[in-house]
């Protein structure tokens, strides 16, 4: 009988190689398990999500949260204050007859409220908004003479769900003496 042979090298056992080949294979599976994850399907690239802006009489650039929670006014409508006061105003202070017209002007970057205080005046109009000079205002009429504090704070003016708004807020006190 004649024996069949097969020359030896072709059976010869690598275990390196055999080690390589298990590794290549595996690590192929989990490269195509995986070429799936963060796809998307054809039709979100067809028909992809637009946010739509928001409608405003006069937008504010970057955001729709609005600066002044009153009406959009010119700083002149209740008439021309004898004293306005701004961030700018050395002192942040400043005198006025009883009678006058006080006005506060502060910027439209952050969204300010007014807080009163004992003694402290009403405003004749609440926190409207001048979009010509890109301010905040708040009119006051000087009813009795001393000296009295204004005091406002503002925050950042944020608008994106889901994102982080700066946690900070600004101080601003007036100082008016009233003769």
């Amino acid at each position: 009988m004649a024996r069949l042979s097969r020359p030896r090298h072709q059976f010869n056992y690598h275990p390196r190689a055999s080690l390589l080949l298990g590794m290549g294979i595996i690590i192929g599976v989990l490269a195509l398990a995986l070429a799936g994850c963060g796809g998307t399907s054809g039709v979100a690239e067809r028909y992809p999500t637009v946010a739509q802006p928001t409608a405003t009489h006069h937008p504010i650039a970057g955001t729709s949260v609005r600066p002044c929670s009153g009406p959009y006014a010119d700083v002149n409508s209740a008439g021309t204050p004898g004293l306005v006061l701004t961030q700018a105003t050395p002192g942040q202070s400043g005198t006025a007859q009883v009678g006058e017209l006080v006005q506060v002007q502060l910027p439209i970057s952050m969204r300010w409220t007014y807080t009163a205080s004992a003694g402290s005046p009403t405003p004749a109009l609440n926190a409207a908004q001048d979009p010509q000079r890109s301010v905040c205002f708040w009119n006051f009429q000087m009813t009795t003479a001393g000296s009295i504090t204004l005091n406002f704070t503002g925050t950042p003016l944020c608008d994106q769900p889901n994102m982080p708004c700066p946690q900070y807020a600004r101080v601003v006190t007036f100082t008016v003496r009233v003769s």
